[in-house]
Parts: C-alpha cells; structure tokens; sequence
C-alpha cells in the first residue's frame, strides 16, 4: 500500500509539472521534476518533461541531456514521447549550431 501511494504521489507531482510547463511556469517545473528524478530516478516521463522545460528556458545543453535519458528509460519506441525526443533532439542541434555559427 505505500509503494502505490509513493508512486501516486510521484505521478502527481509529474503531472503537476506538466501543467506548470502549459502555463509557461518552465523554472517551477523544473524543480518539480527535478524532485521526481531525486526519488525515481527510473521515471522516463519526469527526464522528458524536465528536458522540454530546459528547452523552452533556452538551456539546450542541460535539455538534450535530459532527454537522451529518458529516450533510454522509454523502452517503447513507438511511443509519442520516444518520437517527440527525437524531434526535438534535432531542433535543439540545429538551434546549437545556428547560435555557434
């Protein structure tokens, strides 16, 4: 019973930084997530969700990081997430190279 509760209360604190990030609230996000990754570092969705925030707050280095981290703890390919990654993964090197050239 508390493992679902833990992992009731992690969830919600994702999905509480999913709405900060709708609301353009990217630093409070951040520290959400960044307390999610601190007791589920396995949590996919916390690393993907913190690296659009970084990516929205123009810190590219930190988001790609973050997002190849959680492409490696998604196991499904095929999932819209996994898809996403690589999406924005590429906008964020474009952007890197247009911005050092």
């Amino acid at each position: 019973m508390i493992t679902n509760l833990y992992e009731t209360i992690l969830e919600c604190h994702v999905n509480l930084a999913l709405c900060l990030i709708r609301l353009a609230h990217f630093e409070d996000a951040v520290s959400c997530l960044t307390s999610v990754i601190h007791y589920a570092p396995y949590n996919g969705q916390a690393y993907y969700l913190r690296g659009k925030a970084f990516f929205c707050l123009k810190e590219y280095s930190i988001a790609i990081g973050d997002l190849q981290t959680a492409k490696e703890l998604i196991k499904d390919p095929n999932c819209a997430q996994a898809v996403y990654i690589d999406e924005l993964t590429q906008d964020i090197n474009m952007l890197v190279k247009a911005n050092c050239t």
